[in-house]
């Protein structure tokens, strides 16, 4: 997952700690800090390197995903199937999910040129998806420049659209039955009530600054910052699960060898009907891999829970009315920053 913000330069932190060492042995202190300057700009210039060698793989594969895509099309429900046997995604995808999926015709991706570190996934849909208009849904995840790490330093993650123009009901959304004279306006989120879906993935996350070294952080922050931690790792294990798993060997996804290929890491007995049904869609993807009936380890079950707990809180995020709340409370932080800096110019 994506940390949040980069690093925070409004206080002293190394000198506030450094102040309670010893002062006989300060000055070793010191000189292992001038160390570790060295080491890091040894180790950012290595970072940078890195995502230039993912920029130049992305430039020399353009080729071989471009003649894919040609192919692709002739596969009915070729990423529906290829996305539903992942096991970070399928989580997220629901039946009404899948219907809209079949009309998902590409999948690619774009690295950000510099000086911006990121990149661009772009789901491209057939003109004869009757859910929206929209030919392409994007996610754009920007890291921090200046941060030399090779963990994701998140300072943007936006959507394109914005908001999805829905021609019918929001997947979304579920209609309220519980009382009279409702309407059909689905803008009218009184009217409705949320449910999980894959496509609240498609939406932006406003990225916070970290609070300030010496600030007290009262309870509604500290939940709210852990709300927005959980949600971009939550937001981020579907992003790279996309970019670095199921792009590169999509095909191996939908035939369902990659699920075998799990099922025997893990030393388990695969049922190869299971594995048939899925591919040729006889029930919904989901349920055909659950019919491998994995004994799954310790280790497997706790991974899963984590994975269920953020995706819990992804879609709480971005579909209760704590999501209202949270847009309050940037409002509230963007305007005490922008008060702290007129202060600071006065």
């Amino acid at each position: 997952g994506g940390d949040i913000g980069g690093e925070n330069n409004s206080n002293d932190p190394r000198g506030t700690a450094l102040n309670l060492v010893e002062p006989s042995v300060r000055p070793f202190v010191e000189k292992l800090h001038s160390s570790d300057q060295q080491y890091d700009k040894i180790y950012g210039k290595f970072c940078n390197e890195i995502y230039e060698l993912q920029r130049k793989l992305h430039a020399d594969t353009k080729e071989i995903f471009k003649t894919r895509s040609g192919i692709y099309c002739n596969i009915p429900d070729f990423w529906v199937l290829a996305l539903s046997a992942h096991e970070d995604v399928k989580h997220a995808i629901s039946n009404k999910d899948m219907e809209i999926l079949r009309y998902l015709e590409n999948i690619e991706v774009e690295m950000l040129a510099p000086p911006k570190k990121g990149f661009t996934l772009r789901f491209k849909f057939r003109s004869d998806n009757p859910y929206f208009d929209h030919p392409e849904l994007s996610k754009t995840y920007e890291m921090d420049p200046e941060v030399p790490t090779l963990e994701p330093d998140l300072i943007s993650v936006s959507a394109n659209p914005s908001q999805i123009k829905w021609k019918n009901l929001d997947p979304r959304k579920s209609a309220m039955v519980d009382g009279p004279g409702e309407d059909d306006d689905d803008n009218d989120d009184h009217k409705y009530k949320h449910r999980p879906s894959f496509f609240h993935w498609f939406t932006s996350i406003d990225i916070p600054p970290p609070p300030e070294f010496d600030k007290e952080v009262d309870e509604a922050e500290r939940h709210y910052f852990k709300m927005i931690r959980e949600a971009l790792a939550a937001d981020c294990a579907i992003a790279y699960a996309v970019k670095d798993d199921i792009l590169p060997h999509a095909v191996e996804y939908y035939t369902g060898e990659q699920t075998i290929i799990a099922s025997t890491t893990h030393h388990h007995q695969n049922d190869d009907n299971a594995v048939r049904s899925y591919v040729e869609g006889r029930g919904e993807a989901e349920d055909a891999v659950d019919l491998l009936k994995v004994d799954y380890t310790e280790e497997e079950k706790r991974r899963r829970r984590d994975i269920e707990r953020q995706k819990r809180a992804y879609d709480e995020f971005l579909a209760t009315p704590d999501a209202e709340l949270i847009t309050k409370m940037q409002e509230n932080i963007r305007e005490a920053d922008l008060a702290t800096a007129t202060t600071h110019k006065k």
